[in-house]
């Protein structure tokens, strides 16, 4: 599960401010909304959705 893949150590390694991560993982997400959705892009949207997860639990 994208879940398990997603650690405080990943995120850490983009070596971005939170607030700018948030915002590069919205930006991702809208992307992918956008242009095909999950239809397209399932599996991407959860990652994300499970980077913002982790965010949160670290904040």
């Amino acid at each position: 599960m994208a879940s398990d893949a997603v650690t405080p150590e990943i995120l850490a390694a983009l070596d971005l401010p939170p607030a700018a991560l948030r915002r590069w993982l919205d930006d991702l997400a809208q992307f992918a909304r956008a242009h095909g959705g999950e239809r397209r892009y399932r599996e991407l949207l959860a990652l994300l959705d499970a980077c913002r997860a982790a965010q949160d639990r670290d904040a």
